[in-house]
């Protein structure tokens, strides 16, 4: 049970961690296309 939990959490971190950096993705695409 404690390491189900506790790969569980590191999926979810994980996962946050990628949507997070796809955000960031986004916005710079969105920058650069304001800039050119």
């Amino acid at each position: 049970l404690y390491k189900k939990d506790l790969d569980f959490q590191i999926m979810v971190s994980l996962r946050r961690k990628d949507v997070r950096l796809k955000q960031k993705k986004i916005v710079l695409e969105k920058e650069t296309v304001k800039n050119n």
